[in-house]
């Protein structure tokens, strides 16, 4: 016959298996709102962790900068109060030059290229490296389609950027890019942006269709610029201190969840890329299709210029994925 446990004695092991059904809360923070595919696929993440670890991991997401901006959730993923931060790797940068490899100008044509270097032995040494000398790692690497310029002037060649005030990430190498090309960059943390255009305080921007259409930019440029002039990869990042703090089992379900959000995200992307070109010709706002060679060519030698060692480093990946 069962005996009746005490009630001390019960209570104390319903809160031993609430704990164990719950070990691990991992807040997730990206900058976009919840209509971009960055939310979509911080959705898929947590599905797809939450379901592999039965209910041992809980995922928050947090949408919209609600965790800070992006410099903040970036440092929080160093000093523990923020898990997971999904936005670009090249973030990276302000710790390690290797972050700049993210931002590379006219690097490789298409996501396949892309994911081939990423993914191969080459990407991952340089992924552990960059683990090492930031004190984040990049679990996974996600399309985010070419990055493009939206503006209020009227550009059609290289030339056309000569003073443009436009608006980059806060790194090294989109300003060392655009001085390259003779426009005037501003850094600027993303959440200003789409007020910083409509004051006029930039004459443009620069980001992937997708990012721009669901920040609204199209009600405040005239033109979308298809340069293309970067591929663009995100990233999701989780501290490393926190990472080597899981079991082991709950590392590879993180990583693998990372992986099927990034896929989500690559094929989303892929799917709605020439949507949002015909979202902003309905929208008002005039697109132009210059030749992207004609800015490409004048990138030749820059890397090698900007960091020597980061130009060997790319060959390098690129004989790696080129053997895989």
């Amino acid at each position: 016959m069962l005996k009746t446990l005490p009630l001390a004695l019960a209570a104390l092991v319903g809160t031993a298996a609430l704990a164990q059904a719950q070990d691990y809360t991992i807040r997730l923070g990206h900058a976009q709102s919840t209509t971009d595919v960055f939310h979509l696929g911080a959705e898929k993440f947590k599905e797809a962790l939450e379901a592999a670890t039965d209910g041992r991991v809980e995922v928050l997401v947090y949408p919209s900068s609600q965790l800070g901006n992006i410099r903040d959730m970036i440092e929080g993923l160093r000093i523990g109060t923020v898990q997971v931060v999904l936005d670009a790797p090249s973030r990276l940068a302000t710790y390690t030059p290797l972050g700049d490899l993210f931002k590379t100008p006219y690097l490789f044509e298409t996501r396949e290229a892309g994911e081939a270097m990423w993914n191969s032995a080459g990407g991952a040494e340089t992924i552990d490296a960059m683990a090492e000398a930031s004190g984040i790692r990049v679990l996974s690497v996600a399309w985010r389609g070419a990055r493009h310029i939206t503006s209020s002037r009227k550009i059609e060649t290289p030339e056309d950027l000569a003073g443009l005030k436009i608006r980059v990430p806060p790194t090294d190498l989109p300003v060392a890019m655009f001085e390259h090309l003779g426009a005037s960059p501003t850094p600027m943390d993303f959440n200003e942006v789409y007020m910083a255009l409509q004051q006029g305080i930039i004459d443009a921007q620069e980001n992937p269709l997708g990012t721009s259409w669901t920040s609204n930019f199209q009600e405040v440029v005239e033109y979308l610029i298809l340069t293309g002039h970067v591929k663009d990869f995100a990233g999701f990042m989780m501290g490393e201190d926190y990472f080597e703090s899981l079991p082991e089992d709950i590392q590879q379900a993180t990583i693998e969840a990372a992986r099927t959000a990034s896929a989500f995200i690559g094929d989303y992307v892929v799917a709605e890329e020439e949507n949002f070109v015909e979202k902003f010709r309905n929208a008002g706002v005039t697109v132009i299709e210059p030749d992207q060679s004609a800015f490409a060519a004048k990138f030749d030698g820059f890397m090698e210029t900007f960091n020597p060692e980061l130009a060997a480093q790319i060959e390098t990946m690129k004989k790696s994925a080129e053997t895989n």
